[in-house]
């Protein structure tokens, strides 16, 4: 982690809005603007990756968001879309059980997931040309009934999307998925081993930000600077809990 910065409130959308590299994005959409009025309720912060580790360190956990430059823009606005959504929909609970925190995790991650690899297509139809070449989950409901079923009930379409797309998460006989389920299954028990490697550490990070978060209500500057102080501390080399990055990375890249 370098070039750590922190971007108040009254900045937020500014400063997400000049990250954005694609036209779609750039342009005005409701339903992103929607996404950015949550993200800014609260100051964030950014940062470079001083190490590839910090990859699937997933410090937006910790309301840390790494830049990140990919050949194709879309896909590059998308990886901020997604960490925003994660951002958007992660609450933190002092004293939180081990079972209830990896709950809590795998749900912010299918939460992040519907949106930004499935929803967002549903919002900006002609944003899929543009992304990937391969086959993706999506795809197979950018049809009808799904699309009548958008313009006609948006909230039964983002439950029957989210539980379809849990349902594949969770199975436990990947030879009854084909190859594109099969992906989004492997990367999901990604998530049972995220929890095991926090098992003796979520709390320091839950019981943290609970207090970041309610502070930052009455007195936004003092929760960013006990925030940056928080970081520092923790920070092994030049990574926060760096330990457990490596370790967890190991288990990614095997």
């Amino acid at each position: 982690m370098k070039n750590l910065i922190h971007v108040n409130t009254c900045d937020v959308k500014d400063y997400t809005n000049s990250l954005w590299v694609s036209d779609i994005f750039k342009q005005s959409n409701d339903w992103l603007n929607d996404q950015l009025e949550v993200f800014a309720k609260s100051p964030r912060f950014f940062c470079d990756m001083s190490d590839e580790v910090e990859r699937s360190h997933f410090s937006t956990w910790w309301n840390v968001i790494t830049h990140r430059v990919y050949d194709n823009p879309y896909i590059q606005d998308l990886y901020y879309l997604h960490e925003i959504i994660h951002a958007n929909t992660m609450p933190y609970v002092k004293d939180m059980s081990f079972l209830a925190f990896g709950n809590k995790m795998r749900r912010n991650e299918l939460e992040a997931s519907v949106f930004s690899e499935m929803l967002v297509y549903f919002h900006q139809p002609d944003l899929r040309e543009y992304t990937f070449d391969k086959e993706i989950y999506v795809d197979r409901f950018l049809t009808d009934p799904y699309l009548k079923m958008w313009k006609s009930n948006k909230t039964m379409l983002i439950n029957l999307l989210t539980t379809m797309r849990h349902n594949v998460m969770v199975e436990h006989y990947p030879s009854r998925l084909d190859e594109v389920q099969r992906w989004i299954n492997k990367f999901s028990k990604q998530n049972d081993s995220f929890a095991d490697v926090w098992m003796n550490y979520y709390d320091i990070i839950e019981n943290h930000m609970s207090d970041f978060v309610m502070m930052s209500l009455s007195d936004e500057n003092k929760a960013i600077d006990m925030h940056m102080e928080w970081l520092y501390k923790n920070m092994e080399s030049n990574i926060p809990f760096e330990r457990n990055a490596r370790v967890f990375n190991d288990m990614v890249i095997k």
